[in-house]
């Protein structure tokens, strides 16, 4: 019986951890996904300036300065986070057997 019930247990803590990789991964593609997002709306907000208009109108130029330099800190806020999260997950992925590691 005491047998059984290691087996059982076994088979339980190896769906538990299978089932926080899962959560690991998912809660990381989604803080890289953020992070995505913001480098691209990074791109779109340089976009003023590969026009190929040599000088833009002091207005436009202000104006997209300030869009890139509030697109640049969103993209660093969420790539940070991203990193961070990830840092946090390897070192909790450490303690699952080998093959839920990879």
């Amino acid at each position: 019986m005491r047998k059984k019930c290691e087996g059982v247990l076994n088979t339980m803590k190896s769906q538990k951890q299978g089932i926080s990789a899962q959560q690991m991964a998912a809660s990381v593609v989604e803080k890289v996904t953020a992070a995505e997002e913001a480098l691209s709306a990074c791109q779109d907000a340089e976009m003023p300036f590969l026009k190929g208009i040599e000088v833009l109108p002091a207005e436009e130029s202000n104006k997209a300065i300030s869009d890139c330099e509030a697109a640049a800190a969103k993209a660093d806020a969420a790539l940070n986070q991203a990193k961070t999260l990830i840092r946090t997950k390897q070192g909790d992925a450490r303690k699952f057997p080998k093959e839920l590691q990879e």
